[in-house]
């Protein structure tokens, strides 16, 4: 068996350290500065707030284009021309196809975009002229927002996992040895992480599977992989590791934290254990 070593751990920030990201989109500097007063303080789900701005509707769609993972646009509606805020609506929706971005339409000229005809014709989620748009107001709006925004990406990361399931499925069937299907299962859990929202870089993922030859403690590396495409690790520092972790292994169901970043999955058959997965530099 080759040497085995692992990757050094990458520095990543943590969920809580990521921002929502929140796209200003408004003519207007006043407004931007206003916004982010506003919001300096919002918190919500143990994470603030990434206010990026945009002051027309060509330079939103360069942002929305670039940073796919925007969860709510604050659109104008009047900027370079008169309807340049419907005009990023249409192109959000259907020439980047995001559909899971909510979008609020803030407008302080209500006349060249009255509120029924918008809402009727255009796939916004919220219609607000500046005049009402109180700090209270616009606390509520963006929390309400991020709250839908959260929901529709966990559908979207089980609607997509549920899809490579499918799609995986005919190959299992394929597998003819023990040491194949183990190596199907590693690489099926990094493709749905890869799927997942909040995993979708992987570029610093190391891991590895391997299964018990003894009922001491001792395993068997079957398969590892590191962002490069390949997987080392030290085999007397993997085999230290896998005595210390198998009561718990044997024990827990389902993935447990080893410690911060580093996961492991136990494996059963009727309660007892067939294989582990450690996985390592996932924040």
């Amino acid at each position: 068996m080759a040497k085995l070593f692992f990757a050094k751990k990458a520095k990543k920030k943590k969920l809580s350290e990521i921002g929502w990201k929140v796209l200003i989109a408004d003519d207007d500097e006043s407004v931007h500065q206003v916004t982010k007063l506003a919001l300096k303080h919002f918190d919500y789900q143990g994470r603030k707030l990434n206010l990026i701005s945009a002051f027309s509707g060509q330079e939103a769609m360069g942002l929305m284009r670039k940073e796919r993972d925007i969860a709510i646009v604050l659109l104008d509606v009047v900027m370079e021309t008169e309807n340049a805020g419907l005009e990023v609506v249409e192109y959000i929706r259907n020439i980047l196809d995001n559909s899971h971005v909510r979008i609020i339409l803030r407008t302080g000229q209500p006349g060249y975009a009255p509120e029924r005809y918008v809402i009727d014709h255009y796939d916004i989620n919220d219609y607000k002229e500046k005049t009402e748009l109180s700090q209270e107001k616009l606390y509520t709006s963006i929390r309400m927002g991020l709250k839908s925004f959260e929901y529709i990406t966990i559908l979207n990361s089980q609607k997509r996992s549920l899809e490579y399931i499918v799609q995986a499925a005919p190959a299992i069937f394929k597998i003819t040895t023990l040491e194949d299907y183990f190596r199907s299962i590693l690489n099926a859990i990094i493709d749905l992480l890869g799927i997942s929202e909040g995993h979708s870089k992987l570029d610093s993922l190391a891991g590895f599977i391997a299964y018990p030859v003894s009922e001491d403690g001792e395993y068997k590396i079957c398969y590892g992989i590191d962002n490069r495409g390949h997987w080392e690790e030290d085999e007397e520092k993997i085999a230290v590791m896998l005595h210390r972790l198998h009561p718990q292994l044997d024990s827990i169901q389902g993935v447990f934290n080893v410690e911060d970043g580093t996961f492991a999955i136990p494996i059963k058959d009727k309660n007892e254990i067939v294989a582990a997965i450690i996985l390592e530099n996932l924040v």
